[in-house]
């Protein structure tokens, strides 16, 4: 549905992914630069969790430098619960495909 008096949100598995207002499309999230040079250094976590509230499965993808400190939070993309905390310098979250458990399951036999 789009309004004509209001800014447009763009959902995916019930999670928001772009708002468009009038002065045009803007990501929800933003991420910090990791430079080329620092790829050698750089660690990647794929960790897939159940939310304790809406019951979506969830992937986060975390990069982290060895050397980083920064913690940051584990919040479901599609009702935003906390689900903890992970140090990490780059996190990326969303809704885990149906099709996509079952083949990774395949995978781990």
């Amino acid at each position: 549905m789009v309004s004509a008096d209001g800014p447009v949100t763009i959902y995916s598995d019930g999670a928001s992914v772009l708002k468009v207002a009038e002065q045009g499309a803007k990501p929800l999230l933003s991420y910090p630069s990791i430079l080329p040079s620092d790829l050698e250094h750089l660690a990647e976590e794929v960790t897939d969790r159940e939310c304790t509230n809406c019951g979506k499965q969830i992937r986060f993808t975390s990069q982290a430098l060895t050397s980083t400190e920064m913690e940051l939070r584990l919040r479901c993309p599609v009702c935003e619960e906390d689900l903890g905390g992970i140090v990490a310098d780059r996190l990326e979250r969303r809704p885990v495909k149906p099709w996509e458990a079952s083949i990774r399951a395949r995978r781990n036999n």
